[in-house]
């Protein structure tokens, strides 16, 4: 029997609304990349201030370095932030980051958990050196050679062996030993800083090392490969301490971590690098800056000050904010910078009305600072008048005589 048309009807229309529905919602359909982030969390990592820089990523935090938290605290941490289970954690993260992490800091299984996920189920996984990340000389217990996460690794872990003078400042010079590698075309890395320590690794065979010291031994900076259903790469430094000291002020150092998180991802690269590092740059001046213009308003309305209408632009400009956002995770990246322009224009100018509100709103604390010190000093001259300048009006006493 046919369908008659007024049945094939109202199934067409629900189609097309649910199509188009994200278009007229102006809602975008990229995909983002949820991070498990695992190792050394603190706000004022540069890495992760990279990482939170990038609208593409979406980062879930796991404290787990000794040199920075306490067992305790690591422990649970695990408790609260890890997935509870192995398919949450397949179901709900694109990438794991082991981040100068401790191995003994995981539960039971979760090095089986870390490896499956990659080999079986398609997640990517990124490892970074450090102290305690791969071989590194300040593992409190154990190394992460010999692991199953080693196993997924493009490298071979050498427990405890670190290139460089640890804590005092060698050279190592890296360079480009793939010139046409993807990740290598994406920023200028001919250019990048001298590293001052680099974990020692060997390559696998089947491995790809894009970046390698300048250096006899040509040890691996980057190295990945795709493995079974995933991909694993590893970067032979840290992100936040010695290793990269210099590196961290290199104009390109938060394209280099969010770029290396896109190629572990298979994410394609922005094509300008110097496009993308304006975008990005603009992204992460916005978030330090409109955290300040908070604090300010937080201040002044203590004292009673209407911070609403600033408030109000400030979504405003927010919502220009997410419209450049929109435009990048599109890679609409010329058009994406120029939102953002216009954001931190704007941005500024709520800057400027939150210092006139503040100066507005203390003014009677100024005053009254004003009316201390000038009362203070009033008193001061006073006492000083009469006990060192007014006693010049008195005859000096040669001798006085005693009274029986």
């Amino acid at each position: 029997m046919k369908m008659k048309i007024f049945e094939i009807g109202p199934v067409v229309i629900c189609v097309a609304i649910l199509i188009l529905l994200p278009a007229c919602l102006g809602q975008e359909t990229v995909d983002r990349l949820e991070m498990l982030y695992i190792g050394d969390y603190i706000a004022s990592n540069p890495g992760v201030v990279a990482i939170e820089s990038d609208p593409l990523i979406i980062p879930s935090y796991v404290p787990a370095t000794t040199g920075w938290f306490q067992t305790d605290q690591i422990a649970r941490a695990m408790r609260l932030y890890l997935p509870r289970t192995y398919q949450v954690l397949i179901e709900e993260y694109d990438l794991s980051v082991l981040s100068d992490a401790d191995p003994w800091s995981l539960p039971d299984r979760w090095d089986l958990y870390l490896m499956e996920s990659v080999s079986k189920d398609g997640l990517s996984m990124l490892m970074t050196g450090g102290h305690r990340g791969l071989g590194g000389s300040g593992a409190a217990r154990e190394h992460w050679d010999g692991t199953r996460v080693e196993s997924v690794l493009p490298v071979n872990i050498i427990a405890g062996s670190i290139v460089g003078q640890i804590g005092i400042g060698a050279t190592l010079k890296p360079m480009v030993s793939i010139s046409d590698d993807p990740l290598m075309r994406s920023l200028p890395w001919q250019a990048c800083p001298f590293f001052t320590e680099i974990n020692e690794v060997t390559e696998k065979q089947g491995a790809i090392t894009p970046f390698v010291l300048d250096r006899e031994e040509r040890n691996p900076v980057i190295s990945y490969w795709d493995y079974a259903e995933g991909r694993a790469l590893i970067f032979a430094s840290d992100w936040h301490g010695y290793g990269t000291r210099a590196m961290q002020h290199w104009q390109f150092f938060d394209d280099a971590v969010i770029n290396m998180v896109y190629h572990v991802s298979a994410v394609q690269l922005p094509p300008d690098p110097i496009i993308a590092n304006q975008i990005r740059t603009s992204f992460k001046n916005f978030r330090i800056r409109e955290g300040a213009l908070h604090a300010v308003l937080e201040i002044v309305e203590q004292f009673g000050a209407n911070t609403m209408p600033v408030r109000q632009d400030l979504g405003e400009v927010n919502d220009i904010r997410r419209a450049g956002e929109s435009l990048y995770l599109s890679q609409q990246y010329v058009e994406a910078l120029a939102e953002m322009d216009t954001a931190l224009e704007e941005l500024s100018s709520l800057e400027k009305r939150a210092v006139e509100l503040q100066k507005r709103a203390l003014i009677w604390i100024y005053a009254i600072e004003w009316l201390a010190i000038t009362g203070t000093c009033m008193i001061t001259g006073f006492v000083v008048y009469e006990l060192m300048i007014k006693q010049r009006l008195f005859r000096e006493v040669g001798a006085t005589r005693r009274k029986r």
